[in-house]
């Protein structure tokens, strides 16, 4: 993925018929990533990284429930 395409899938749009349109086309990353962040209550809980042509890595950050936080 280029530096562009990463910052487009993270980039977290206001306007939900853009949002829809975008996961009608591919396989709704962003949709996934903004229930990440909502979930996890942090923007940071997702990361890509990526070298064009060779590989993309996304990585997930989830806080960890405790037993006696539940």
């Amino acid at each position: 993925m280029s530096e562009e395409s990463i910052k487009e899938v993270l980039e977290i749009k206001t306007n939900d018929d853009e949002e829809a349109s975008d996961e009608l086309s591919g396989f709704g990353l962003r949709g996934t990533i903004k229930r990440i962040r909502y979930y996890a209550g942090n923007d940071d809980a997702v990361s890509i990284r990526s070298e064009s042509g060779e590989y993309t890595e996304i990585e997930i950050k989830l806080p960890i429930l405790r037993k006696e936080l539940i």
